[in-house]
């Protein structure tokens, strides 16, 4: 397995640790958004398609890349306008917001290198 794979597990991994951690922050009130059931559901099942996909990625089914790449890119349009919300009335969701971003972008550049595409495509 190319090392893109195991850095960009690494960094969606960091990515779902530092959500879970504001969401912590949210639950004990330190930061200022309202929180809700449904935001433990949404990270609950964020963290189980992304853990699901990456298992597939790791046994060479490159579809998995590639719904991981569109459901990344796809939800981006989605966050920004969150991020300029939390930017003006929470600082630390805002911040939290940024690098979740940063990272998932990072692995996706990862997952979209030329050794990964070859080491999808020799399934051997």
């Amino acid at each position: 397995m190319p090392k893109q794979i195991t850095q960009a597990i690494i960094l969606v991994v960091i990515s779902l640790f530092v959500g879970s951690i504001d969401l912590l922050f949210q639950f004990a009130g330190i930061t200022k958004q309202d929180t809700s059931a449904s935001s433990l559901i949404s990270l609950i099942v964020g963290v189980a398609i992304t853990a699901i996909l990456f298992v597939f990625m790791v046994r060479r089914h490159n579809w998995a890349r590639w719904v991981f790449v569109v459901i990344t890119l796809l939800s981006i349009p989605i966050i920004l306008p969150v991020l300029v919300i939390e930017i003006n009335s929470d600082l630390v969701g805002a911040t939290s917001t940024t690098i979740q971003i940063l990272l998932q972008a990072s692995a996706v550049i990862l997952l979209l290198r030329r050794p990964v595409g070859r080491w999808f495509k020799n399934k051997n």
